[in-house]
Order: structure tokens, then C-alpha cells, then sequence
């Protein structure tokens, strides 16, 4: 049985719009392709594994420490 697909949810789409306009904004002003290749796949890696993270149910001790953390930053 193949798993069932979601959409994407408002912090997820955030997430992608903000990468796609950053990438296009460094493109733009002349930075050099591989460098906006680099900084967003590392971007996008964070982005995914916290928010992976952060929908995984049996884990809470990590989504309370993630929050605690992000919550630190602002």
C-alpha cells in the first residue's frame, strides 16, 4: 500500500518560497552559481529535517528541545 501524500502546510510553503526568492535574489546581484547551489541545499537540508522533525509524533523531547532552541534565536 502506497503511503498517503499530504500538502504542503503554510510553514512548509513559507519555507519553499522564501528559498526559491533567496536563490533568485543571489542570482540576480551576481553571485556565483555554485555558491547559491551550496548555501541553498544547505538551507533547504535544515529546513527539511526541522520540519520533518517537527511532525514526528513520538517525538517530543526533540520538537520541546527544537522550540527551545528556535525560541532562544528570536
Amino acid at each position: 500500500m502506497l503511503p498517503v501524500q499530504r500538502r504542503l502546510g503554510g510553514p512548509e510553503a513559507a519555507v519553499v518560497i522564501v528559498l526559491v526568492v533567496t536563490a533568485a535574489v543571489l542570482a540576480k546581484t551576481g553571485m556565483p552559481m555554485l555558491a547559491v547551489l551550496q548555501l541553498l541545499s544547505g538551507t533547504g537540508l535544515i529546513a527539511a529535517v526541522t520540519i520533518t522533525a517537527l511532525h514526528i509524533r513520538s517525538s517530543q523531547r526533540l520538537r520541546k528541545v527544537l522550540r527551545a532552541v528556535f525560541g532562544a534565536i528570536q
